[in-house]
């Protein structure tokens, strides 16, 4: 795995280079919304793969080879990992030209490049709720047309595409990793997207590197050590509390100034 540093004003630069269009994000939430734009700003740095895509940071990733085989990846050009739509926090596309400037195609693409908050557009907009109540995406209208809408247009998204269910988000009793091995309750899955833990105040984020095993529970990630379960988990508490306090305090300031003004 390669890291290169990009600066949020360096992404400004280029993105407004290789998309033609001014690009001011001046939050980095944001860019969630560039994210099907990625293989067209970053199109210098993965000229020699076969795929591009995007995840989220709040991941944990297994043997992803066992379902991402060479005889799936030869049969489509997007993969998602969510059954419904597009995943924001795992899809892969094949590196060609079709792919990297689909999202131009979108007819609020300028909206979603100029408007500084967040507008779901890598997924399916605010139609992605009635999804989730299992609804279809044309079952009500969006606010802006989305990267699902594209590829469930044929004469926009003329690709080969696949919905699929590769992640889980809710523990059935505690996630091990092992040697790049992931596992539920001893039933291997291939991604964790722990979305749904991470804001708890009891969360005990991860100090280590490079552990050849680790657990994730409803309170965290552990090493299998005393000092993990006690020591390392009572800092990480503090640190949280800490953190939501300032963030509180912020919040506070912010709305005085406004009332004053």
């Amino acid at each position: 795995m390669r890291f290169i540093p990009f600066s949020l004003a360096q992404f400004n630069a280029l993105a407004t280079r290789k998309i033609a269009k001014p690009v001011q994000v001046a939050k980095a939430y944001k860019l969630c919304d560039f994210k099907p734009a990625y293989g067209l700003i970053y199109e210098d740095y993965i000229e020699s793969y076969d795929f591009w895509g995007f995840c989220d940071t709040d991941m944990v990733f297994g043997d992803t080879i066992k379902v991402l085989t060479p005889q799936l990846l030869a049969a489509y050009d997007v993969i998602s990992a969510h059954p419904q739509y597009v995943s924001g926090p795992f899809t892969l596309f094949r590196n060609i030209p079709e792919t990297k400037k689909l999202f131009l195609k979108s007819n609020d693409i300028d909206r979603v490049l100029t408007e500084q908050r967040t507008m779901k557009f890598c997924e399916a907009s605010n139609a992605i709720q009635h999804l989730w109540e299992g609804y279809d995406l044309f079952d009500f209208p969006s606010e802006i047309e989305s990267m699902t809408h594209l590829l469930k247009t044929p004469k926009k998204g003329d690709l080969r595409v696949l919905f699929s269910d590769m992640i889980t988000e809710r523990l059935q009793r505690e996630i091990t990793w092992e040697n790049g091995l992931l596992f539920d309750d001893r039933k291997e899955i291939f991604i964790f997207h722990f979305i749904i833990y991470k804001t708890k105040t009891y969360f005990n984020t991860s100090t280590w590197t490079n552990p050849r095993k680790f657990y994730f529970t409803k309170c965290g990630f552990f090493l299998n050590t005393i000092r993990s379960y006690t020591v390392c988990w009572a800092i990480s508490i503090l640190l949280n509390i800490s953190y939501k306090s300032k963030r509180k305090i912020t919040q506070w300031q912010k709305i005085g100034i406004n009332y004053i003004r």
